[in-house]
């Protein structure tokens, strides 16, 4: 086990694209390292398509999209149109995921 943190997960995925194709290092990713962080951060050091194949579906988990509801908005569009105009408010946007056991 190499638990490598950081980046987002960024650290840990490019440690597993760079590794030599011998079939013991093998990653557990998540839809934050192989598909969120292509719209977060501009240079990512690895292309999740390009240099890791998927083996299978471990676990999943939902996501949840929540505004507070005094926000006027109903839907991801005003959401996005929102985040647009009100930049300066919604710098500290964060997202979570919901796990249930």
């Amino acid at each position: 086990m190499d638990n490598r943190p950081g980046a987002g997960g960024n650290i840990g995925s490019d440690a597993e694209a760079r590794s030599a194709p011998d079939s013991y290092t093998l990653p557990l990713g998540t839809v934050a390292t192989h598909r969120i962080n292509a719209s977060l951060y501009k240079n990512l050091p690895n292309d999740p398509v390009k240099d890791l194949a998927p083996v299978s579906l471990v676990a999943s988990s939902p996501s949840v999209l929540e505004v507070n509801r005094l926000l006027p908005i109903n839907s991801v569009s005003e959401l996005i149109a929102y985040a647009k105009q009100n930049l300066a408010n919604v710098e500290g946007l964060q997202c979570y995921t919901v796990a249930a056991w």
